[in-house]
């Protein structure tokens, strides 16, 4: 009984903006990769580079996740702008945005917080503000394609998503190295004991955002997925993605150009002794499956990493409605509290 509500009230929270949910002209988009496949043109078909791309970047994350320093445009104490490190067509994109909640009984603990696909400029803000009543600064990322950084006329944060598959692989790793350059901010400014906060599409990000960025000392998903492709292939909210990819790509090609962005090719890098990680799902998820998540979970446990896990019986949306949101904000806030302590 339980189930069928849950599954009933995910469907109405899901049917609020079904349409503007619109599929998309697929493409495999190396354009967008110009700098990882410089002079692709006339070369092997877009699929078999792909491929080979995706082999290569996901064995050598190092390469692929490389980030330069940031370059700050602006700080007025509370709102950060800084330059995206990779090039955009749209100038809204490439002027990268953060909100700071500074607390000043941090003492060196600072949380990213890295909210979902489509979110809204309120979300994730109460979380922030959660955070610091339990001493902690948040630094909250606008996503690329998100609030002021979405170009005119743009409904949805559709390019980070995209059934053009170079697309949404150069999005997700803006936005991984657009995390990893405010973890460097922070430091800079005394933050020495620093977590990532992340949900849905924003877990994923902070994953892979983790497993290249050795000065995070915690972190603490709201669902995760071992495989992009499969939550994009399978997912409730990625059907009209889905459409745009079938007759063009299967699942077993889909998981391999999009390798570099599935947080299972980097599981062995989450095994640091000074690393904790909470992973909360929600057992009657229709976006990130059981199946998608139990795979990286096992991944993570079989490299050693210090993992705790949490099942709540609720939906992928209903996580962030009460009551539930009030149960998962508790359990993030004491772990990165505990996480981020000096004998953390």
């Amino acid at each position: 009984m339980l189930r069928r509500w849950i599954e009933n009230w995910e469907l109405s929270i899901y049917a609020d903006d079904l349409d503007d949910r619109q599929p998309q002209a697929f493409g495999w988009g190396l354009d967008a990769l110009d700098d990882l496949v410089p002079g692709h043109h006339g070369r092997l078909d877009p699929r078999t580079m792909l491929v080979e791309l995706g082999r290569q970047m996901s064995a050598d994350g190092e390469t692929f996740y490389d980030v330069p320093p940031v370059q700050v445009e602006s700080f007025d104490g509370h709102h950060l702008c800084f330059i995206s490190p990779l090039p955009s067509s749209h100038g809204e994109t490439a002027r990268a945005r953060a909100r700071l909640f500074e607390s000043s009984r941090a003492a060196g603990r600072a949380v990213v917080v890295i909210p979902q696909w489509n979110s809204k400029k309120d979300s994730h803000v109460q979380a922030c503000k959660i955070l610091n009543a339990f001493g902690m600064t948040a630094l909250r990322l606008t996503l690329p394609y998100h609030e002021q950084r979405r170009p005119s006329g743009m409904l949805r944060a559709d390019p980070m998503v995209s059934p053009v598959i170079g697309q949404t692989l150069q999005e997700i790793r803006r936005a991984v190295l657009e995390v990893r350059q405010l973890v460097a901010w922070l430091w800079d400014r005394g933050y020495h004991r620093i977590g990532l906060l992340g949900s849905s599409l924003g877990s994923c990000i902070a994953f892979l955002a983790c497993a290249h960025e050795r000065r995070v000392r915690a972190m603490t998903l709201n669902h995760a997925a071992a495989y992009f492709a499969d939550v994009v292939w399978d997912g409730l909210v990625t059907e009209h993605v889905r459409r745009s990819l079938d007759s063009h790509v299967d699942l077993p090609t889909l998981r391999q150009v999009w390798a570099p962005i599935s947080p299972i090719h980097f599981a062995n890098r989450m095994a640091r002794p000074d690393l904790r990680t909470l992973v909360i799902s929600g057992a009657y998820d229709s976006t990130f499956l059981p199946s998608h998540s139990q795979p990286l979970i096992e991944a993570l446990r079989s490299e050693g990493a210090n993992l705790t896990r949490v099942v709540l019986p609720c939906g992928h949306y209903t996580l962030g409605r009460p009551p539930f949101y009030l149960i998962d904000a508790l359990l993030i806030a004491s772990f990165l509290r505990r996480g981020l302590s000096k004998g953390g």
